[in-house]
C-alpha cells in the first residue's frame, strides 16, 4: 500500500485509549480573539461532520480505508467521539475516537486535525489528547493504550507517554503501543483497538 508524505504530528491517526464521557468542555485559549473547546459531539450535524473529517485524513489523504473510515465500535454508546471547536466561529478543527475492548481496556483512534489547523497556535492535537485522557480517568478506566504511527511516538512522548514494547503492524502500517503516565499495563502488550481493518491492496 502506498501511503502519502507523513503529515504533520497532530495530523497521523493516532490511537489512544478513551472513554466515553459526561458531556463536558474542556477551553484552552491561544489568543485573545480565538480559543478552542474540546468536548464530546452533542447533535447529528456535529457527527456527521466529524465523520467527514475522519474520512478526509483516513480514506482521502492517507488511504488506510477504502470508501469509508466507520466501523462497529463507532455504533457502540459507550464510544466517545470528541470534537475540538475553534470559538468563536464554532468551527470543528479536529476530531478523536475513544472506544472500548473486551478486556476492559480502552483505546482511541482516528485522532486527526483539518489541514489549515495543524500548525495553529491552539494546538489541537494535544488538546485532544489531553481532553481524551481527563474523560477517560473521570470514568474509572485504569488501561488507557494507543497505537501510534512511528513518525509521531517523539510527539507522545513529548505529552508523557511511553512505549510498551516493540513496533508492529495495525492498521496495515508500522504503529507502537504507548500509553500515558498513569495508565496501568495491558494484559497483552500485542492489544489491539476494535476494529481497524486497512484498506486493501491492490
Amino acid at each position: 500500500m502506498t501511503r502519502s508524505a507523513s503529515p504533520p504530528p497532530e495530523a497521523t491517526d493516532i490511537d489512544l485509549v478513551s472513554v466515553q464521557t459526561m458531556p463536558q468542555t474542556q477551553t484552552t485559549r491561544a489568543r485573545p480573539e480565538r480559543w478552542l473547546v474540546c468536548r464530546p459531539a452533542v447533535s447529528e450535524a456535529e457527527l456527521a461532520e466529524y465523520y467527514a473529517i475522519r474520512k478526509q485524513t483516513f480514506v482521502d489523504e492517507q488511504g488506510l480505508f477504502d470508501g469509508s473510515d466507520v466501523e462497529p465500535v463507532d455504533a457502540d454508546p459507550r464510544t466517545l467521539h470528541i470534537v475540538a471547536i475553534c470559538e468563536p466561529a464554532g468551527e470543528m478543527v479536529g476530531v478523536v475516537r475513544c472506544c472500548p475492548a473486551e478486556d476492559g481496556t480502552w483505546f482511541g483512534g482516528r485522532l486527526t486535525v483539518v489541514a489549515a489547523y495543524r500548525a495553529s497556535r491552539l494546538l489541537v492535537g494535544r488538546a485532544l489528547v489531553r481532553t481524551a485522557e481527563e474523560l477517560v480517568r473521570e470514568r474509572g478506566v485504569r488501561v488507557f493504550l494507543g497505537h501510534i504511527q512511528l513518525p509521531i511516538v517523539h510527539f507522545f512522548e513529548h505529552l508523557g507517554w511511553r512505549k510498551v514494547g516493540d513496533p508492529g503492524v495495525f492498521a496495515g502500517i508500522p504503529h507502537q503501543l504507548m500509553l500515558p503516565a498513569w495508565s496501568g499495563e495491558p494484559t497483552s502488550p500485542r492489544s489491539h483497538a476494535a476494529g481497524g481493518q486497512p484498506r486493501a491492496s491492490p
